[in-house]
């Protein structure tokens, strides 16, 4: 019992300290926009991974036009066969862009507050289909990657800062109300149908 209980506080300070946290420190040899990606991740609460875990696709940039792009890589899955569970990806893309992945995050609205310089904010999940070929002559191992965009949502500042969040929470409660009701608090769309056939 006592082994179990000394294995049980080892776990728990794992988890608690910082080497498993998934929020960055920002270094004093950082530029500004560095800064303000990594303030705007840690607002947002979109990555729950340390940044090495992640794939070097996933984060947040600053597109040429003045716009935020988070990108985020998830399995398609059973998404491709079950529509329940396509519309739960989609659910969840809406909702991670408009209040953030955890309770604890500030939302998109709050982003726009403090960085008002920002036009808006661009939400893409992406998967990977890989392809591996061997040689065998070579004894080597090819692999190809196909990056697959299969949701894509883009909140503009104005709509952001005018939309009823705390209404937007209550109509997306359910699956169901979820992405019929995001697509209304969305400025733009767009779902690769074909990743969900």
């Amino acid at each position: 019992m006592k082994l179990l209980m000394i294995i049980s506080v080892i776990f728990l300070t794992f988890l608690q300290s910082s080497s498993f946290s998934a929020k960055k420190k920002i270094g004093e040899g950082q530029d500004k926009d560095t800064q303000i990606k990594e303030d705007i991740a840690d607002m947002m609460d979109l990555w729950i991974l340390k940044d090495r875990m992640m794939d070097n696709l996933e984060g947040v940039s600053i597109a040429s036009d003045n716009v935020l792009e988070f990108r985020y890589w998830k399995a398609r899955g059973e998404s491709k066969v079950q529509k329940k569970y396509g519309d739960q990806l989609k659910c969840n893309a809406f909702k991670w862009l408009f209040f953030g992945r955890t309770r604890f995050a500030k939302g998109i609205e709050e982003v726009f507050k403090k960085y008002p310089q920002f036009k808006g904010a661009r939400y893409i999940w992406f998967d990977k289909d890989i392809e591996r070929k061997y040689d065998s002559e070579k004894g080597t191992i090819t692999k190809n990657e196909k990056i697959i965009s299969y949701i894509e949502i883009y909140m503009s500042k104005e709509k952001a800062l005018k939309n009823d969040w705390a209404k937007a929470q209550t109509e997306m409660k359910s699956i169901d109300d979820c992405v019929f009701n995001g697509i209304g608090y969305a400025t733009s769309y767009k779902f690769n149908e074909k990743s969900f056939n």
